[in-house]
């Protein structure tokens, strides 16, 4: 592809024993195609990849989509039945499988022309309800919202963006398709390999964070330096506190609040690197002119040319969208004076408890304000008399008891909001970008046990 022949001599690849410039980044993934192309696999065919983050994966990645390949990376923490039911579920090949082989079974039932507007991926959602779906993105999505990142946040050769995500969230696959247009290099930590000695050892000058990182690197002054030496350090996955963005502002942090979403391609909208505090405390504004409608009941819908493909179920591929061909994100917020985007709730996680309506993100940014609580996470727990009352499990840097946090809530919000226990922060939490329902019911039975 065009976007990393420009910089031939440049460094497209970075680890801690090893690096590939783009012109040795194009030779190897010339050598791949080459052992693909025997092994019969070609345009139209889906592949699936099954494997840790290495240059190698990239390598891969890059080879079959420059083949017109649909990649479809799977998620390395999910159990081998999840695996091959997903695999299944898409009619994909599993790498491994066809490279031992020596040769690819399934068939193509259309031709496939090379354009942007191909078929590139098939990336599973991380979606609160569990219940990940496979997401279709072309080319094209992918390289949009590459474009429109970088015209926010500049990326140029020489710089290096931590590939911190992993590469079956689109939220990875946003980092190295931003690098491979802008010529700059991707910089892979060791395997298992903590975040924070990968910063220290790989310098780099852009990073995307989930607000857990963040939280705990906020507590290293090594780190922190080296973070407010970045050039960006973009941040999503779920809410932020306000409290964690002050923080990371008064350490002079160049910190960017975004909100994003696999059928998007990543990032929706985003603050600038001129926004002020204030603006830092809301997702920021549209990557792309239009790209945003708010209805009058507050739900936000999404269209343009980083809209995925659709949700592929074997063969059928299914594009819910409106007669105006916006998507509905099941999100709800507004736009602010400053046309920045304010997300209020998610529709699917409101539930009825004793017949109010209650949204959790409403529960969640009163907690947030309370001093010292840097993140909360609140969902429905069963109750026999309400069917459904709400619960959270909270960050803090400041001792309080759950009946404190309690009292505190109960300024601000009705007696039926406030959570019947606060629980403290447990490290099960922090094992993925988005805690889902089932997740959260599991850690809080084992808790209370």
């Amino acid at each position: 592809m065009s976007w990393h022949r420009g910089h031939p001599d440049d460094i497209a690849i970075v680890m801690a024993d090893a690096m590939l410039s783009y012109a040795e980044l194009d030779a190897r993934v010339a050598e791949k195609n080459e052992v693909f192309r025997h092994s019969g696999i070609a345009a139209g065919h889906r592949i699936a990849l099954y494997e840790s983050t290495s240059i190698d994966y990239i390598i891969t990645l890059i080879a079959l989509i420059e083949s017109g390949v649909v990649v479809c990376p799977i998620n390395t923490r999910w159990p081998e039945a999840t695996v091959s039911e997903a695999i299944a579920g898409i009619n994909a090949v599993l790498l491994q499988d066809v490279l031992a082989r020596g040769h690819i079974t399934q068939s193509i039932e259309a031709s496939h022309i090379l354009t942007d507007h191909r078929w590139a991926t098939v990336v599973f959602t991380s979606g609160s309800s569990g219940t990940p779906k496979a997401a279709v993105h072309s080319l094209a999505n992918h390289r949009s919202s590459a474009q429109a990142s970088n015209r926010n946040i500049l990326l140029k050769s020489g710089d290096h963006w931590l590939l911190s995500l992993p590469l079956y969230h689109v939220g990875g696959l946003g980092i190295v398709f931003r690098c491979l247009e802008a010529g700059a290099t991707i910089a892979i930590p060791k395997n298992n390999q903590h975040i924070n000695d990968s910063i220290l050892e790989l310098k780099p000058s852009h990073i995307s964070l989930v607000s857990t990182l963040l939280y705990r690197m906020l507590d290293d002054e090594a780190i922190t330096d080296h973070l407010s030496k970045m050039k960006a350090v973009l941040m999503g996955g779920s809410g932020l506190a306000p409290q964690l963005i002050q923080k990371a502002h008064e350490k002079k942090i160049n910190v960017h609040a975004s909100y994003g979403m696999t059928e998007m391609s990543t990032q929706i909208t985003c603050t600038q690197p001129t926004s002020i505090l204030d603006e830092l405390l809301t997702s920021g504004k549209p990557l792309l002119v239009g790209s945003i409608r708010i209805n009058e009941a507050d739900e936000i819908y999404v269209s343009g040319p980083c809209l995925f493909q659709g949700y592929l179920r074997e063969d059928t591929l299914e594009l819910p969208t409106n007669e105006h061909g916006f998507f509905r994100t099941g999100d709800t917020g507004h736009f602010d004076g400053n046309n920045n985007l304010c997300v209020t709730g998610r529709l699917d996680r409101m539930f009825v408890s004793g017949g109010e309506n209650i949204q959790p993100a409403v529960i969640e940014d009163t907690l947030c304000k309370i001093e010292g609580v840097l993140q909360a996470v609140v969902f429905a727990v069963k109750d026999a008399e309400f069917g459904e009352r709400p619960g959270a499990f909270v960050r803090m840097d400041i001792e309080w008891s759950g009946d404190q946090l309690q009292e505190r809530v109960r300024e601000w919000l009705p007696g039926y909001m406030v959570p019947i226990r606060i629980l403290p922060w447990v490290d099960g939490l922090d094992g993925d970008i988005k805690p889902n329902e089932e997740m959260l019911q599991r850690l809080w039975g084992e808790y209370i046990l």
